[in-house]
């Protein structure tokens, strides 16, 4: 028998979550800024300031476009299906299932046609 957790328990929890979750993300801020910076370095020398910055900020824009993109996706809620649609398709299935019926029982009605008695 699965015993319920108190909710201090689930608080507790989800504050812990949310520590590691913060923490977690000041990490990939931090790492982000120091790849963000030798990039910076890293084009400065190869093509100078100005493509070094376009270079950055379009990628900057593009990831952040992306991630609005997915964001959009998820936060969509499921499509609702009215009950009307919900009946005409088990009508559909019923149906196909009467057809299939009817198509055994006529196979079945040649075949015993087709014997001699």
């Amino acid at each position: 028998m699965a015993r319920k957790e108190s909710i201090g328990a689930r608080i507790s929890r989800a504050f812990r979550a949310a520590g590691i979750g913060a923490g977690a993300a000041l990490c990939l801020l931090v790492g982000m800024a120091f790849l963000t910076v030798a990039g910076w370095i890293a084009l400065v020398a190869a093509y100078g300031a100005a493509k070094a910055a376009l270079i950055i900020g379009l990628a900057y824009t593009g990831f952040g476009l992306a991630g609005l993109g997915m964001a959009s996706v998820i936060a969509k809620p499921p499509e609702h299906v009215p009950h009307d649609v919900e009946r005409t398709r088990h009508s559909d299935i019923d149906l196909y299932i009467r057809l299939l019926d009817g198509f055994a029982t006529g196979m079945q009605a040649g075949r015993k046609a087709r014997r001699p008695h």
